[in-house]
């Protein structure tokens, strides 16, 4: 009884090393899919209208205070101002989505 319950793992795990084989081949052999999505997308190129450019806002002084800007990926960011401890300044925490 012993020797057949041996002889039928063995045949067990042979059946499953050779699907697993075949597997692995019909998986290799498969053809590669193409799709009109993978293309890059050529995007329009919009023109600026020449003429006097608008006047920019000048930069925001924090008198001495700098500015710390902490990106956590290509759309969150968190920004804080530093301040002294025992000042009147205070520290200020920020956070974008944009």
């Amino acid at each position: 009884m012993r020797r057949r319950t041996v002889t039928w793992g063995i045949i067990g795990i042979a059946a499953f090393v050779l699907l697993d084989i075949l597997l692995v081949v019909l998986l290799a052999s498969r053809p590669e899919r193409t799709s009109a999505t993978n293309q890059p997308v050529p995007l329009p190129v919009i023109a600026t209208p020449s003429g006097t450019p608008t006047p920019t806002a000048p930069p925001l002084q924090l008198a001495g205070r700098s500015r710390l800007l902490v990106p956590i990926d290509d759309q969150t960011a968190w920004r804080t101002s530093m301040a002294g401890c025992g000042g009147s300044a205070v520290a200020q925490l920020e956070h974008t989505v944009d």
